[in-house]
């Protein structure tokens, strides 16, 4: 299991472009699988909350409304002005998550599997110097949860067992909290 510090995150994200920050802040500051990031339509994205489709949602696994920070929120905004502005936006549906091909001149959806997701984080942090996956995000933010953010006001086990979404309190435990 890969894990990340706070530090490793901010290094990786300071290196992002705007698309590479919206998957990183998703990731480490929600708690949000690759799979549930690729899934995201501009539909899904209220003010204070997102709709998440995925495992682990609801009675039937299928969504939940997870509040979003302030800060997920101000670069998700900036990220959807940007693709807004591109040529041929009208020709994409509404997911959120694009690639932009400058040759074509067109929006691809290039993130129609997780694993394009992957690597774009693996990209990431190889270019500065971390070992990092997308879980290695989610673990982040399940380790913040428990212990808070420089080791203040972290959450109860129980909390942070139903904020990543897990049936099991072992699973968050033995795979998610950094010791």
């Amino acid at each position: 299991r890969v894990f990340i510090t706070t530090d490793d995150f901010a290094r990786m994200y300071s290196a992002a472009d705007l698309r590479g920050k919206v998957i990183l802040v998703l990731g480490a500051f929600m708690g949000l699988r690759r799979s549930e990031i690729q899934k995201i339509r501009l539909g899904d994205i209220r003010r204070d909350h997102i709709v998440v489709h995925g495992k682990g949602h609801g009675k039937n696994g299928l969504m939940v409304r997870q509040p979003m920070p302030i800060e997920v929120r101000e670069i998700i905004d900036r990220y959807i002005r940007w693709r807004s502005s591109l040529p041929g936006t009208d020709r994409s549906d509404d997911r959120l998550i694009v690639y932009y091909d400058k040759d074509t001149d067109e929006i691809r959806h290039y993130y129609d599997d997780g694993g394009a997701i992957s690597m774009l984080v693996k990209r990431l942090a190889e270019s500065v110097g971390v070992d990092a996956t997308c879980h290695s995000l989610r673990r982040l933010f399940c380790t913040n949860l428990y212990y808070g953010v420089d080791g203040e006001g972290g959450c109860d086990l129980a909390t942070v067992k139903d904020l990543m979404r897990h049936a099991s309190i072992n699973t968050t435990l033995q795979c998610y909290i950094d010791v």
